[in-house]
């Protein structure tokens, strides 16, 4: 976490002590802030009936980092649980899901890259014809349109790209806020167990006081992916009237223009 590793994944590991996450202490305060502000994701692959895990039930003095994915295999301890084709495949499934956001969106450049370029090769192509046609010159109305056209190409593309973050965005948002509510809840797990002796609100005040609290862990994230949406949305608006501009400008041109409207076709 401290190296900023965007995807962690564990197998059956020994959980923190809860000895050293006494919000209290120097070295509860750094593992608690250090939890709190990694941005990457934490899986822990526990076998269905890790001894480890089995043992920890009937002690309160631990927690663990991360999402808790059971693989329901019948096996122990062992690393050896984790190799065959059953576990790897449901491992490969689980771990797709972390790195979907990142995919999708290679693929929506990729997709809207070729689309645009393939528009662009097409309107240079139309500007050769009309070249050829006019004996090597064009009309101001050819050179607008078709400098409208590159310009309109270009707009869609970006704003596609946009549209396709945004929705990646709000699937993000939904899966977050889950791992958003069960760091809070682990914090004041983690509080409570240390604390078992005092109040729940001074177990809340002490978690405060190390800068741990539902707003640092919960809303705050939150608010930060509302406000990257919020922020792309205004990007989108903004393109989306520059495109309506550009196509009101190519119409009243190809108005006057049947010929040149003929030409352009399936572009606009």
């Amino acid at each position: 976490m401290s190296n900023g590793i965007p995807n962690i994944v564990v197998y059956n590991p020994a959980p923190i002590s809860i000895f050293n996450l006494n919000p209290n202490s120097p070295e509860g305060k750094r593992l608690l802030e250090l939890y709190k502000n990694y941005k990457g994701n934490i899986t822990r692959f526990v076998a269905e009936n890790d001894e480890l895990t089995e043992n920890l039930k009937k002690y309160k003095h631990f927690m663990f980092f991360g999402n808790d994915i059971v693989l329901k295999n019948g096996k122990g301890h062992s690393m050896d649980g984790f190799l065959t084709e059953q576990e790897q495949k449901a491992i490969k499934k689980e771990l797709k899901k972390v790195q979907g956001y990142v995919e999708e969106n290679n693929k929506s450049f990729v997709k809207n890259s070729n689309n645009a370029m393939s528009k662009l090769a097409s309107i240079e192509l139309l500007r050769a014809n009309m070249m050829t046609t006019n004996g090597g010159w064009l009309s101001s109305s050819q050179q607008k349109v078709l400098e409208s056209l590159t310009a309109l190409t270009i707009a869609q593309s970006f704003n596609q790209l946009i549209e396709d973050e945004i929705n990646q965005i709000k699937k993000m948002y939904n899966e977050k806020k889950k791992k958003f509510e069960k760091n809070w809840e682990d914090a004041q797990k983690a509080g409570n167990a240390v604390g078992k002796d005092i109040t729940v609100s001074e177990v809340l005040e002490a978690l405060n006081e190390g800068q741990v609290n539902e707003s640092s862990m919960v809303g705050d994230p939150e608010q930060m992916i509302s406000l990257n949406e919020r922020q792309l949305s205004m990007v989108e608006s903004s393109i989306s009237n520059y495109i309506l501009r550009v196509r009101f400008s190519i119409n009243e041109i190809v108005d006057k223009d049947q010929v040149l409207a003929s030409q352009i076709g399936g572009l606009l």
